[in-house]
This record gives structure tokens, sequence and C-alpha cells, in this order.
């Protein structure tokens, strides 16, 4: 099914991500992109700030923290505020039983060439930072259009925690996009969320960290229950209750915002993979009390 993207004649192409999955219990690590244009996020600007203002909320917002009674009131007008955001929000769900998208032989191997720039990282730090990197390099080969600015923000973890890695980051993606980007881009910046004082950006990157938590735990779930070959994504009874709010809001297809999952396990022989596009259903949930 065809997904429309940011629009084509757009100067700017805004793109935040975030990540999950990194805790113990985990059965799945999530990527999450959202793209859009810096004309259609200055409405989702007056959209935010009219949440934050009725709520008096200044808090920022992030999956683990809903449990934050104000948070939790005010999430339903900021999922229905993001709803009307036109852009993709692209998931990226990788089975935790592999090690590695960038080799058959089960280990990632540190002394290529091609890693020379990032052989300093600890082996897993590494899986993922070119997991993030070729994610977004992607992303821009089929979401962008020729002569665009690209402005990329990450979350601030461990692959940008610093401007040295933030560096790497940036010319590893400018790279990868070179070969895979079939024009070209006017500019490509990337930064974080860290400097972000009017949580503008904050906001924005919390959609794809409310998606990130959600999918994984879901993704968690089926896993934990032998449940790999349905495509349609579920709700076990022991899931959270923000995880029931967020995929209500996922599972509405008829929003300018679309959102798209794409679950990564391993094959049934070594070296193959599986992929799966997640389909998600609306689930009629009691009112927020």
């Amino acid at each position: 099914r065809t997904t429309s993207g940011p629009e084509k004649s757009a100067a700017e192409l805004l793109m935040v991500s975030d990540y999950g999955g990194q805790h113990s219990e985990a059965r799945y690590e999530a990527y999450t992109f959202v793209l859009t244009t810096r004309r259609w996020w200055a409405s989702w600007e007056r959209e935010r700030r009219a949440v934050r203002g009725t709520f008096l909320l200044t808090r920022r917002f992030s999956f683990k923290n809903l449990n934050d009674d104000k948070r939790w009131e005010a999430l339903p007008a900021m999922l229905s505020a993001a709803s009307r955001l036109p852009g993709v929000s692209f998931t990226v769900l990788v089975n935790r039983c592999i090690k590695t998208l960038f080799s058959t032989t089960g280990a990632l191997d540190m002394k290529r060439p091609e890693l020379a720039r990032i052989a300093h990282y600890k082996r897993a730090s590494a899986e993922r930072f070119l997991r993030i990197a070729h994610f977004a390099s992607l992303l821009l080969a089929g979401f962008s259009h020729p002569d665009q600015q690209v402005l990329w923000f990450s979350d601030e973890d461990e692959i940008a925690a610093n401007q040295t890695r933030l560096e790497e980051l940036a010319t590893s993606v400018a790279e990868i996009c070179s070969g895979l980007v079939p024009h070209t881009l006017r500019d490509f910046r990337c930064g974080t969320t860290a400097s972000d004082v009017d949580l503008q950006l904050e906001d924005l990157a919390a959609l794809a960290d409310f998606s990130a938590g959600a999918l994984g735990e879901i993704m968690s779930s089926l896993d934990s229950l032998g449940i790999r070959s349905d495509s349609r994504v579920g709700v076990h009874t022991s899931s959270s209750a923000k995880t029931k709010r967020i995929l209500l809001w996922l599972s509405d297809s008829d929003s300018p915002l679309k959102h798209i999952a794409i679950a990564v396990d391993p094959g049934a022989q070594k070296g193959i993979l599986e992929f799966r596009r997640m389909v998600f259903q609306p689930l009629k949930l009691p009112a927020i009390s």
C-alpha cells in the first residue's frame, strides 16, 4: 500500500528520531523516525503550544514518564494534535536475537576498513550506530526530493552523546546517502534535542519515543507468547495503559500522520532475516478519568 510522504515542493525536510528497547527485559529494539516539513511543523507548533497551555504543562514528554499524572492527563490531547501533523512515523523493530544486520557470520567485524571511523566504539554501540545511520539514509532516499535541505535531530543517547559522536554520525549518514539517495540534496544538517529549551523539538521527538516505547512493549509481549507469524498487532491483557492508549493513536490510518512499523526477526536459516509490515487495529478504550 502506498504511503504518502512529505510534500515534494518543500524546501526543507525535517526528521527527528528516538530509540528504545535497550533495557534487559526488552525482546526488540525500536528505532523510530518522524518525517515532516518545516511548513507542516508550523501547524504542529500551534497545536502543541495550545495543549501545553491548556494543561499548564512545562515538563518533557517521554514514554517512560507517562505515569506522571499531569502528563497522562495531557496525553490524549497531545496525540490528537500529533495526528493532524502531516508526515510519516516510521519504526523498525529489530529482534534482539539478531546481533548484527551487517554480517551473515553472527558478529560485526570491527576490523572492516569502512568502520575505521567508529573502530574505537564497543561492538554493541557500533551496531546501533550503523543501524540508525542506515535506517535514516534509507528513509531519506525514499522521502526526500532534489535540492531539499534536510534537518535531522536525534535523541541524545550514546550514538550522539557529544559533538564528536554527532559529527561521526552526520558524516556517516552523508556517505551512506551518497550511495542510496538518487538525487542531490542542497544541504544536510544533524543535531540533537539537547539544546531545545522551548520543547519544540522535544515534543516532536516525543512522538517518536511514544511509538518506539509502545511498539517495543507490544512486540515483546507477542514474542513472549510465541506469536510471530501474524502481522496484525494485538494488545495482550498485561500491556500497560499507556501502551494501549498509544496503540489507539497508531491505529488511526486516516490521519495526516501515517504510521509504518517493520519487524525484523531471524529467518529459518542462519544469515536470513524475516521482515514483516505490522498492521494496527483500532481499539475502543474507556475515557481517562
